[in-house]
C-alpha cells in the first residue's frame, strides 16, 4: 500500500480478499474511517466488492490510498 505523500506499508493478503477488507485494514494503519479510503490500481479506482484477484493484484504489485479530507465546519 502506498500513500500519495509516499507511506508505505507491506501487506501479506490473500488475492480472494476483497477490496473492501483491504479498505478496514488500511483503516486501522492510518486511522482513517474506511469510508473515507479510495484505492487505486493501474489506473483505477477499485470497487469495494470485488477482489484482489479480480484486479490481477498479487505480490509486489502496489496499490495507491487516496483518503477524502473530511471539513471541519467550525463553530
Amino acid at each position: 500500500m502506498k500513500t500519495l505523500v509516499g507511506q508505505v506499508h507491506e501487506l501479506a493478503i490473500s488475492p480472494y480478499e476483497t477490496i473492501e477488507q483491504l479498505y478496514i485494514r488500511a483503516s486501522d494503519i492510518y486511522d482513517v474511517p474506511y469510508q473515507d479510503i479510495r484505492a487505486i490500481y493501474a489506473g483505477k479506482d477499485l470497487m469495494s466488492y470485488k477482489t484482489l484477484q479480480d484486479y490481477g493484484i498479487h505480490k509486489e504489485s502496489t496499490v495507491h490510498f487516496v483518503f477524502r479530507m473530511r471539513r471541519n465546519n467550525g463553530g
